[in-house]
């Protein structure tokens, strides 16, 4: 059941990544914002995400598997914008373009769940 939940996680951000939109549905109302997705080879040992609104930068950092800090203090959020771009740029743009790319991405990751699968199967 994890798989095909990953399955259907995998369809959906496949097909925002094509369009370069976020969408979400909430009681029928439909909610969409541009996106860009990036492949890039850096290991990276945590999870930024920057969201804008409002006038405000927010800074969300992962740490430690399954926590989280989010900040909206200018200091901090800029220099993770710095650390961000500087990652970014090294990187591959997968929405909107790269069409090889993106596809070959993905299919790398649906082969990892293929292979998830065959090993559940097996023990």
């Amino acid at each position: 059941m994890i798989c095909d939940d990953l399955d259907r996680l995998l369809n959906k951000l496949e097909k925002e990544t094509l369009v370069a939109k976020k969408t979400h549905t909430i009681g029928g109302e439909h909610y969409s914002s541009s996106f860009e997705m990036y492949q890039s080879d850096i290991f990276l040992s945590n999870n930024s995400i920057q969201a804008f609104g409002g006038g405000e930068v927010y800074t969300y950092v992962s740490f430690n598997s399954f926590n989280s800090l989010m900040s909206y203090a200018p200091p901090f959020s800029k220099e993770c914008s710095l650390w961000i771009e500087q990652i970014r740029v090294k990187s591959i743009l997968l929405s909107d373009v790269s069409e090889k790319l993106r596809y070959q991405f993905f299919q790398s990751l649906r082969a990892k769940i293929e292979s998830l699968r065959k090993v559940t199967l097996v023990d």
